[in-house]
């Protein structure tokens, strides 16, 4: 493993800006129409108690990544099998939050541009920052955090002062009853981005002052819910419920509508800087995890050797899960968080957590007889 260290501020600002990521444009528990905003408080509390459950099975192995974890309790062929597994998981959703991104520039920033060729600059970039290590990336990322911050004061503040922020459009509130907020709290709401963070088990390792890290993990979800919660509201009250939810990226269509004297006005170049920051350092976390996976798998000496091969899978795998973007929003929304957010980031993390403490009750019992 690495031996590099990053402080407890820099994981709370890797978790927060992972957890914003590409959520924080893409509209997420719209299907609840008006009480959007319900089921992102929902699924932040969801996801503090998944955070609890990585940060247990953490705390029984402090010095070990995920994947030697595994190794430790299922043995090295068992281990290992299920290590390559989350690996292909790993690398199906940087392929997702790549074509996101890819998305956004190919729509508003370079429409004439390949999306691969955006797709692979911005990999080889991001391949650099891995290269250098994860202390790296924690330390750009501080510059991120302050970034982000900035961007999502300046969406709530300017709706309001160019006067298109319409409250009425919040009411009423649970017109329809709870079932449409429970239908888009499970999985949706918890597995996007709340569930998403069970990567960084392959970061915990490196924190300097392991004992902080649920108390600063726990309040960056905590930051994260309330940031999209805000981002919710601001859009349905924008853009009224309906538009919001039909929308792509609902985010940057209210950035769109802000017009202030005629001279603030198109700052949907915010939001696109918002998905590039904060997907950036999403794929960054995830491209790392591959990588260290990888090296402990094939018991290499470093996990650079393996940059280059997972550039070229996330780029290859990227346009090819969906072939249109409508396509690519329904695979990332409507199927990923059934077949893949539950299994791997909620129930086989729950179940490996109760059988640890489990483990450790027995044992505790059996030493007091």
């Amino acid at each position: 493993m690495e031996k590099t260290t990053i402080s407890p501020f820099q994981l709370f600002s890797l978790i927060l800006i992972t957890g914003l990521g590409s959520s924080s444009v893409l509209g997420i528990s719209m299907s609840a129409k008006q009480d959007a905003w319900i089921p992102t408080l929902l699924g932040m509390i969801g996801g503090m108690i998944l955070f609890v459950f990585y940060y247990y099975i953490f705390t029984q192995y402090p010095d070990l990544s995920f994947s030697r974890i595994l190794e430790k309790i299922f043995g090295k062929v068992v281990g290992k099998l299920l290590t390559l597994a989350y690996i292909g998981h790993y690398i199906l959703f940087a392929s997702l939050i790549e074509r996101d991104k890819g998305e956004m520039i190919i729509l508003y920033v370079l429409p004439e541009t390949p999306m691969y060729i955006t797709q692979l600059l911005s990999l080889i970039l991001i391949g650099y920052a891995v290269y250098l290590g994860i202390e790296v990336i924690g330390r750009f990322n501080e510059f991120g955090f302050l970034t982000t911050l900035v961007i999502c004061v300046l969406f709530v503040l300017l709706p309001i002062a160019s006067g298109v922020v319409t409250i009425d459009h919040l009411f009423p509130v649970l017109e329809n009853g709870w079932k449409p907020v429970f239908k888009a709290t499970f999985p949706l709401a918890i597995a996007f981005p709340y569930s998403e963070l069970f990567v960084f088990t392959m970061i915990f390792p490196h924190v300097s002052k392991k004992k902080k890290v649920l108390g600063y993990g726990l309040f960056a979800i905590f930051l994260v819910g309330l940031i999209l919660t805000i981002i919710n509201i601001v859009n349905i009250s924008v853009l009224g419920p309906y538009l919001a939810e039909k929308a792509m990226f609902p985010t940057l269509l209210s950035f769109r509508m802000i017009n202030i004297g005629d001279v603030i006005q198109r700052l949907d170049v915010l939001a696109v800087i918002l998905v590039m920051v904060g997907g950036g350092v999403k794929v960054a976390v995830y491209m790392y995890a591959i990588t260290v996976a990888l090296d402990d798998v094939f018991e290499t000496k470093t996990y650079r050797r393996y940059i280059i091969p997972t550039i070229v899978a996330i780029n290859f795998l990227s346009p090819i899960i969906s072939d249109n973007l409508a396509r690519h929003i329904h695979f990332g929304l409507k199927i990923v968080p059934y077949y893949f957010n539950v299994p791997f980031e909620m129930i086989f993390p729950i179940l490996l957590a109760l059988y640890l403490f489990l483990r450790n009750l027995i044992k505790n019992r059996k030493i007091k007889n």
